[in-house]
């Protein structure tokens, strides 16, 4: 399945979008795409890194008309974003810049 089907799947009950969702969908997830490409400095997203895209795609999606807010609050309801989207993923991100730097065929082993 492919990022577009998965973030499809995951939003919307049936997995089917207006062919305008669509559109907005897939430049959500180039643009995830090309920014999470220039962090790791790769021409495409690794298969392994796949999901980041996904899920950083659905909370861009999430996010559509409150661009440039940190908070939100209606009703007594509050949201907070996070500044950077791929905060979450530092760490993976991190880990997979650590094993490319490492080169092929050399292998670590990390106690966490």
């Amino acid at each position: 399945m492919n990022i577009l089907e998965t973030v499809k799947n995951l939003i919307f009950i049936d997995g089917k979008a207006a062919p305008e969702k669509e559109k907005l969908l897939e430049t959500v997830i180039d643009l995830t795409e090309r920014k999470l490409c220039s962090r790791i400095g790769e021409e495409s997203v690794p298969p392994a890194l796949d999901y980041i895209v996904a899920e950083v795609a659905i909370i861009r999606f999430n996010r559509i008309g409150s661009e440039g807010m940190a908070r939100e609050a209606q009703d007594g309801r509050t949201i907070e974003f996070n500044a950077d989207d791929f905060a979450a993923y530092n760490d993976i991100i991190d880990a997979y810049l650590a094993d490319k730097a490492d080169g092929p065929g050399k292998r670590k082993v990390r106690f966490l």
